[in-house]
């Protein structure tokens, strides 16, 4: 009946469900003499190859249009992806580079760094504006303390506690935990909540910039901050604040008890946990928290790319080198794959010179049976 009165727009779902060949074909006709406009949702390529001169893709939240049928479409996204993968492996590189660089560098910027980390999500990110907002905060915060008057450096950093938590209001991020925008700097400066290395990393920055000696503390399971001087008098800590809980002071008992919940009732104490990290150890914990959340969410692309920086940024993490490989298995990334396997097993086997446990034995058999296959899969792609 629709056809019957020659609309100017035809909107078809599905358009060949339920119909025999003969019918397909009428429809297929009539649509090629056509001289209005069809808009077609349909699963059925030869329909489309049929009649369609135009494919709008939707894609990752955005649509693309393309011009021909669907054998045509088909040619032209394998470009589109052939392309869209090689900038995305520039952009890695450059990414890595760069981290690398901040990473030796010799006093490491940590806010810079963990806006290149973000870029990971937003490849476009400008880290100006976030820069700016650190800067803005530093201000703020000297002007603080300024007003204060002439107070110790305790006194001076439990006033700067107070401001960055209780006046700009950051805190943990507790329900979704693991999602991995907690751990990106960009977001956790637009909505003051993350997990508590990334709001460390905040602390930090703002810190530095108003002239706050403080540092971090690489703890077991919860990532804290501490005043970088060391402890006086009859005190046997420094000044320990946990960023995930609004810059609470935490004493040797508290300590204790956050140990014992992340490593279980054995796990002894030691002063030396609270010893400061150097700003290396905190990028590899940011990625190695973004690594394991990556791997849980099953996005393994992304984890593959995070291990990529880890290494970029620690060389000698022979653990996330073997993950690499593993991962790059996984996306069938043969060549990749098989060459950081092996690295891992020269490297492993070479400084354990025969004294390897039962459970890694087992894991250098395993992966020893991955490079088997690995070298089969290479050799016929060759």
């Amino acid at each position: 009946m629709a056809l019957a009165t020659d609309p100017k727009l035809l909107l078809l779902d599905e358009p060949t469900n339920h119909l025999d060949a003969e019918a397909v074909a009428w429809r297929e006709r009539f649509l090629q003499d056509y001289e209005g406009t069809v808009v077609a949702v349909t699963h059925d390529r030869y329909f489309l190859d049929n009649v369609a001169g135009w494919i709008l893709e939707l894609d990752r939240g955005h649509g693309i249009p393309w011009q021909g049928n669907y054998t045509s479409w088909l040619g032209q996204k394998q470009q589109r992806l052939a392309l869209e993968e090689k900038r995305a492996a520039a952009r890695q590189r450059t990414l890595a580079r760069e981290l690398a660089k901040i990473a030796n560098s010799q006093v490491p910027d940590l806010a810079r760094a963990g806006l290149l980390i973000a870029r990971l999500e937003c490849p476009q990110l400008d880290p100006k504006p976030y820069l700016a907002h650190l800067d803005r905060m530093g201000i703020q915060a000297r002007l603080r303390l300024a007003s204060a008057g002439d107070k110790t450096m305790r006194a001076q950093f439990e006033l700067f506690t107070q401001y960055l938590f209780l006046d700009e209001g950051f805190t943990g991020k507790r329900e979704n935990y693991e999602d991995p925008r907690n751990s990106y700097l960009n977001h956790v400066l637009d909505r003051r909540m993350g997990i508590p290395v990334a709001l460390a990393i905040v602390f930090l920055a703002v810190a530095q910039r108003a002239g706050v000696q403080a540092a971090g503390i690489n703890f077991p399971g919860h990532f804290l901050v501490r005043m970088q001087a060391k402890p006086s008098g009859r005190d046997r800590l420094p000044l320990v604040i946990d960023p995930f809980d609004r810059g609470r002071v935490l004493d040797e008992g508290d300590c204790r008890e956050l140990l014992r919940q992340h490593l279980g009732d054995e796990a002894e104490f030691d002063l030396r946990l609270l010893e400061p990290s150097s700003p290396r150890q905190i990028l590899v914990r940011v990625l190695g928290n973004l690594k394991r959340m990556y791997v849980r969410l099953r996005s393994f692309p992304r984890a593959h790319a995070v291990t990529d920086l880890l290494l970029a940024v620690n060389p000698q993490g022979v653990a996330d080198l073997r993950d690499r490989g593993l991962l790059a298995y996984h996306l069938r990334d043969f060549s990749g794959a098989l060459r950081d396997l092996e690295t891992y097993l020269h490297i492993t086997a070479r400084t354990e010179n025969g004294d390897a446990s039962a459970d890694r034995q087992a894991e250098h058999e395993q992966i020893w049976e991955h490079i088997k296959t690995l070298r089969r899969q290479v050799a016929n792609l060759n």
